[in-house]
């Protein structure tokens, strides 16, 4: 008999491509030595709604990944699915099943890119597609490109608030109302002797927040470092003495080079001295 699919991972999220959709994503292994398989059939069934599982598509055998995505309303409301696999046997169609992996689908952020316009509503400098076209030419991209869309999402709409909590960027807002700091009107450009157009945010601000995303990723840059408040820690008979002048910065020095252009970090030491008029 076939061996079944073993789901390791699967996530869920509403409005992953547009607006009214959800897409459940996963991972999952097998051991199919000696068979000959085709698809692998994914099956669904939302809890507390749907008595049986029902198919719901297919992914190819060579897979070791799936996503199925449905049109739907969203809801305020936690909805539970739970979705298992097996795979289509040529000798044996109705292989058996994997595991039963429940997914609860909530009403997820959705990033909406500032587009240059002062929006009002916008919560990221950049999109999943600008991130994934920013790390086809980064050589530690696996971060990012291995991370689920759910983690892809919140990691560009964080990256954005801590760039804008992090940096004085210079000129001024060019829309009253726009939610973030770019676009900005009488901001120099060095690169082209003249002002950043105020309709427009700057290439080096899409991919310091793509870069910065992917860090978030990897780890939590505004957690407390350790030893915080210590000198030095006994452990029995190990002590570790702690740097305090030795901390991760929030904004990774890769990305600080990235916005050194169009600001200052605003707890920088940069030497300059603010002037005051008599």
């Amino acid at each position: 008999m076939i061996n079944a699919p073993i789901i390791t991972t699967a996530t869920g999220v509403f409005g992953a491509t547009w607006a009214d959709r959800w897409d459940i994503r996963g991972v999952f292994t097998w051991d199919a030595t000696g068979q000959t398989i085709g698809d692998t059939e994914i099956w669904i069934r939302r809890v507390f709604v749907d008595a049986d599982f029902s198919k719901w598509g297919t992914v190819g055998f060579a897979a070791r990944a799936f996503t199925i995505g449905h049109l739907c309303a969203t809801s305020p409301d936690p909805i539970h699915y739970q979705v298992k696999l097996r795979f289509n046997n040529y000798t044996d169609p109705a292989g058996p099943f994997s595991n039963a992996v429940e997914v609860v689908m909530r009403d997820g952020i959705v990033v909406v890119k500032e587009t240059g316009a002062g929006l009002s509503n916008a919560n990221s400098y950049a999109s999943v597609d600008d991130g994934d076209i920013y790390h086809d030419g980064h050589l530690y991209a696996s971060a990012w490109t291995d991370a689920p869309l759910d983690k892809k999402i919140p990691s560009l709409v964080m990256a954005t608030r801590l760039i804008d909590a992090e940096y004085q960027f210079l000129g001024v807002r060019s829309v009253a109302t726009q939610s973030l700091q770019w676009p900005r009107e009488n901001c120099p450009d060095p690169d082209a002797g003249d002002l950043v157009a105020n309709t427009v945010v700057p290439k080096a601000i899409v991919q310091a927040t793509c870069e910065l995303a992917r860090e978030l990723i990897i780890a939590d840059r505004t957690a407390a470092p350790p030893g915080e408040g210590l000198s030095y820690q006994n452990v029995g008979g190990t002590q570790t003495g702690y740097n305090k002048a030795d901390t991760r910065p929030i904004i990774p020095t890769v990305v600080q080079a990235l916005l050194a252009k169009f600001g200052v970090l605003i707890k920088s030491k940069s030497g300059s001295v603010k002037l005051v008029r008599a």
